[in-house]
C-alpha cells in the first residue's frame, strides 16, 4: 500500500516563504487601513489620503482602501470649502480662491466649491475694476493678472486686462506729449513705443512716433552742402561722377546724411565741400622681358639604373651565400669530430667494463672459496662476496655523456646553417629572376627650352582731386585744402605664339581708356564719401561717448535723450548695450523700433 506523498525540503522553503510574504503584505495592508480610518475618524483628512493610497499600493483591489480614500477626499473637500467660504466673507479673495481651487481638484463631485470658486474669481475682478476706476493701473493689472494666473479663460478678467493696456497705452501716450511739448525729443519717442507696444491702435502713437523720429532726424542730421564740381582739367566724363546726388547714392541710408546743393536749413550742423578736379592724364607703359619655356625634344637610350642596383644586390646575396656554405660546412666538420669522440668514448667505457667484469669474477671467487673454506653457508657466502663492482667505469661513462651532449648541440646548429643556407639559395634564385625581366635599357626624354620675348603693358590713368571742407557758420579762416590722388589702372602680358615649342599666343587684353576713366569717376567718389564719413564720426562721436557714460542710469530722462539720439546715429551698427538699457530703463520690449524698424 502506497503511503502519503512526502513534500520535499526545497517545496516546503517555497511554500512558507510565499506565506511569510502573503501574512506580511496583509498586515501592512491593514496597518494602512488602520492609521487611515483614525486619521479620518479624528479629521486630520490628508493624512488619512495618504495612508489609504499607501495601502492601495499594497493591493490595487482593496475595497477599504477605496471606500476609505473616497471618504477622506470628501471631508478635505467640504473642510477646503469651509475654510474657503470663511476667507471670501473676511474678503481674503486669493486664499479663498486657493482653497476652493484645491477642493475642486481633491473632490471634482463638490458641487459648492466651483460655485464659491467662481464668486472668489468674480470678487478679484471686481476689485480689479475698482482699482481701474481709480486709475490705480498696476493695482488692477495685478488683481487681473491673479484670476488669468488661476483661470487663463475668465471673460471678465480678460476684458478687464485689455482696459488695462489701454489705459497704459493712453498713459504712455500722454507721456510721450508731455514729453514732446518740453522739448524731449527721445523721451516722447521712447514713450510712443511703449504706447503702441502696450495695446496698438487705441491711441495714434504709431504716428507719432514717426513723426518724431522724423523730426530727430532732422535735429541730428549732418548737412553737407557741395556745390558744383569745378572742372579744371576738362574732364567731363570724370567730374560728372562727383556731383552732390551721387555722393549721397554711396553714403549708408540709414544714417541722418543729407548731401545738398542748396544752402543748409538755419541752425544745421554741417559742412561746406568745396570739390575741384584739377588735373586728369593717362600713363601707359611698355616693357619687354626674355621668358624662357621647357619643351620635350625627344628622347634617348639609357642604361637602366635599376639594373645596376639589382646586379649590386644579386652579387651580395651570393657572397653572403658562399660564407653561408663555408658555415655549413665547418659546423659538419665539427659535427663528425664530435661523432668520432663519442665513438672513442664508448670504445673507452666497452674496455672499462669488460676490466672491471673480469676483475670482480676473479674476486668474487676468491672470496666464495675463501668462505666455503671457513665453513660458512652458501647463500651466506653467497651474499657476503657480492658488491664492490659498482662506479668502476663511472669516469668514462660522464666523459661518454658530455661527449653526446656536445654532438646533439653541435647538430642543433648544423640543422639552423643548413636552413639559413636553404633560405639564401632562394632568394639568390629569386633575385636573380628579377634582374633577369630588367631590361637594359630605358628611354629617356630631353627637354629643351626656348626663349621668346614677353610685353607688360599698364595702363592707367590718374586724377588729381582737391576737397576743402568748411564748418557751417564757421567765422575762422577756412581750411587748408587737401589734394588726393585717385588711380585705377590696368595691366595684361602679351606675347606671340610658337605652337611648335608648347606656346599659346597670348593678345594683348587692356580696359579701354573709357572704362579707365568711368572706374576712375568711381573710386575719386569713393573717396569723397570716406571724407564725408570721417566728419560724420565726428559729429555722432559725442552723442555716442555721453549715452554709453550714463548707463549706469539708464532710465533717467538725459541718459534716455541721449541714449535714442546715439542710437539714430548709429543706426548702420547700434550698439546692443544701448538698446538693453532701453529694455531695463523704460521697459521697452522691442527696443530696435527706435530705428523704424517693425
Amino acid at each position: 500500500m502506497r503511503g502519503p506523498k512526502r513534500t520535499s525540503s526545497r517545496g516546503l522553503m517555497a511554500l512558507t516563504l510565499g506565506l511569510s510574504l502573503v501574512l506580511a503584505g496583509c498586515s501592512a495592508y491593514h496597518r494602512a487601513i488602520q492609521t487611515g480610518a483614525q486619521a479620518l475618524e479624528e479629521g486630520r483628512y490628508e493624512e488619512a489620503m495618504a495612508a489609504y493610497e499607501s495601502a492601495l499600493s499594497l493591493d490595487p483591489r482593496g475595497t477599504e482602501a477605496r471606500t476609505g480614500l473616497t471618504q477622506a477626499r470628501q471631508g478635505l473637500s467640504t473642510q477646503l470649502v469651509q475654510r474657503g467660504r470663511a476667507s471670501l466673507e473676511a474678503g481674503a479673495l486669493e486664499a479663498a480662491a486657493d482653497d476652493l481651487a484645491r477642493a475642486m481638484d481633491v473632490d471634482p463631485d463638490n458641487v459648492e466649491a466651483p460655485q464659491l470658486y467662481g464668486q472668489a474669481l468674480g470678487g478679484m475682478v471686481a476689485l480689479g475694476n475698482a482699482a481701474l476706476g481709480k486709475d490705480d493701473l498696476p493695482g488692477a493689472e495685478a488683481r487681473y493678472a491673479a484670476v488669468l494666473k488661476r483661470q487663463p479663460t475668465h471673460r471678465d478678467a480678460r476684458l478687464g486686462m485689455e482696459r488695462v493696456k489701454a489705459a497704459w497705452a493712453r498713459y504712455h501716450f500722454a507721456q510721450g506729449e508731455a514729453a514732446e511739448r518740453r522739448g524731449k525729443l527721445g523721451n516722447a519717442l521712447v514713450e510712443y513705443l511703449r504706447a503702441d507696444e502696450e495695446r496698438p491702435g487705441v491711441t495714434p502713437a504709431r504716428e507719432r512716433a514717426a513723426e518724431v523720429r522724423e523730426g530727430l532726424r532732422r535735429e541730428l542730421t549732418l548737412w553737407v552742402v557741395m556745390p558744383p564740381v569745378e572742372d579744371r582739367a576738362d574732364a567731363t566724363d570724370v567730374s560728372q561722377r562727383l556731383t552732390a546726388g551721387r555722393v549721397a547714392a554711396v553714403l549708408p541710408k540709414e544714417l541722418p546724411i543729407r548731401v545738398v546743393t542748396e544752402p543748409a536749413p538755419e541752425g544745421g550742423t554741417g559742412v561746406l565741400m568745396d570739390v575741384a578736379l584739377e588735373r586728369v592724364w593717362v600713363v601707359e607703359d611698355k616693357k619687354v622681358e626674355q621668358k624662357s619655356h621647357t619643351y620635350l625634344a625627344g628622347t634617348r637610350s639609357v642604361a637602366n639604373p635599376k639594373r645596376a642596383s639589382a646586379e649590386a644586390e644579386l652579387l651580395t646575396l651570393q657572397r653572403d651565400d658562399e660564407e653561408r656554405e663555408a658555415a655549413v660546412a665547418q659546423q659538419v666538420r665539427r659535427f663528425v669530430a664530435a661523432g668520432q669522440d663519442v665513438t672513442r668514448s664508448l670504445q673507452s667505457l666497452e674496455v672499462c667494463r669488460e676490466r672491471a667484469r673480469e676483475s670482480c669474477e676473479q674476486r668474487y671467487a676468491k672470496c666464495m672459496e675463501k668462505a666455503v673454506d671457513g665453513g660458512a653457508e652458501m647463500r651466506k657466502a653467497a651474499e657476503q662476496c657480492r658488491g664492490g663492482c659498482e662506479g668502476l667505469c663511472a669516469s668514462e661513462e660522464r666523459e661518454l655523456a658530455r661527449a653526446r651532449k656536445d654532438a646533439a648541440t653541435i647538430e642543433t646548429q648544423v640543422q639552423h646553417a643548413q636552413a639559413t643556407l636553404e633560405a639564401s639559395r632562394r632568394q639568390v634564385q629569386r633575385t636573380r629572376d628579377a634582374l633577369l625581366r630588367l631590361p637594359l635599357t630605358l628611354e629617356e626624354p630631353m627637354h629643351a627650352e626656348h626663349i621668346y620675348d614677353v610685353e607688360h603693358h599698364r595702363r592707367g590713368v590718374h586724377a588729381l582731386v582737391t576737397s576743402q571742407l568748411t564748418e557751417l557758420g564757421a567765422e575762422h579762416v577756412p581750411p587748408t585744402p587737401v589734394t588726393r590722388e585717385a588711380v585705377v589702372e590696368s595691366k595684361d602680358d602679351a606675347h606671340r605664339g610658337y605652337e611648335r615649342f608648347g606656346i599659346l599666343a597670348n593678345p594683348l587684353e587692356l580696359r579701354s581708356e573709357t572704362e579707365l576713366r568711368n572706374a576712375l569717376g568711381e573710386e575719386a567718389l569713393k573717396a569723397l564719401a570716406d571724407i564725408v564719413m570721417q566728419r560724420y564720426e565726428l559729429h555722432r562721436a559725442r552723442w555716442v561717448a555721453a549715452a554709453g557714460r550714463g548707463q549706469v542710469r539708464a532710465g533717467a530722462e538725459d541718459v534716455v535723450e541721449a541714449t535714442v539720439r546715439a542710437l539714430l546715429l548709429t543706426a548702420d551698427e547700434p550698439d546692443p548695450r544701448l538698446l538693453e538699457g532701453l529694455t531695463l530703463g523704460r521697459k521697452l520690449q522691442k527696443p530696435a523700433r527706435i530705428l523704424g524698424e517693425g
